[in-house]
């Protein structure tokens, strides 16, 4: 399966990234069989970037929250990204029960300079 592209909105440095409101996954209309167990999104330089800039998961405390998993709904609250202007890739990978794992969604994020500074 290919994945989807979507970029996330632009954020100034420094400032409150919107986030995410909601994601549902769906196949043909309809959610995957199998119950959504697990989210990941890593924000990198490049796709072949050695590490994530950004690392955010469904695990307690881990920045993402999985709202119903019959449904594959999930959110990112918005949160102030540690990254200095410039552009980047993500992309979000999903476990089910099951345990297969499917990226279902990828994109960039542009990082604006910011000018003032505390």
């Amino acid at each position: 399966m290919t994945p989807a592209i979507y970029n996330l909105a632009t954020v100034t440095a420094g400032d409150t990234w919107a986030g995410v409101i909601q994601i549902r996954v769906e196949i043909d209309g309809s959610a995957p069989s199998a119950a959504l167990s697990r989210v990941a999104l890593q924000i990198r330089n490049l796709p072949s970037s050695e590490s994530a800039l950004v690392s955010l998961t469904s695990s307690a405390g881990g920045g993402i929250s999985i709202s119903n998993s019959a449904t594959w709904t999930f959110s990112v609250p918005p949160r102030i990204l540690a990254l200095q202007a410039g552009a980047y890739v993500y992309d979000i990978e999903t476990e089910d029960a099951n345990g297969k794992i499917q990226t279902f969604l990828k994109g960039s994020i542009l990082v604006n300079t910011e000018v003032t500074r505390p």
